[in-house]
C-alpha cells in the first residue's frame, strides 16, 4: 500500500534546552526528610515577535507538594 503525504516544514517559534528533562531517582519516605532537586529548562525565540508560552500542568497530580513546576506562564521576548 501506498500514500501520498504532503506536508509544510516550518521552524519553531521557540528553542527548549534540553528537550526532555531526566529527573534523578529519588525515595521520599517523609515530607521533613526530603531534600529539593531543581531542573532548569532554557526557553530561546529566534523569532521576530515575542511568544507566549503555557504548561498544562492538568494532568500532574501537584496538590501534595512533591513535585512543583514554576512558572507555568510567560513570555520570551524575540531574539
Amino acid at each position: 500500500m501506498t500514500r501520498l503525504i504532503s506536508c509544510r516544514g516550518m521552524k519553531p517559534r521557540f528553542l527548549i534546552d534540553p528537550q526532555v528533562v531526566n529527573f534523578p531517582r529519588k525515595i521520599i519516605t517523609s515530607q521533613e526528610k526530603s531534600y529539593a532537586t531543581t531542573e532548569y529548562v532554557i526557553l530561546q525565540n529566534p523569532e521576530k515577535r515575542s511568544v507566549t508560552w503555557r504548561i498544562d500542568d492538568s494532568s500532574l497530580q501537584l496538590d501534595n507538594e512533591v513535585f512543583t513546576i514554576h512558572p507555568t506562564t510567560g513570555t520570551v521576548d524575540s531574539g
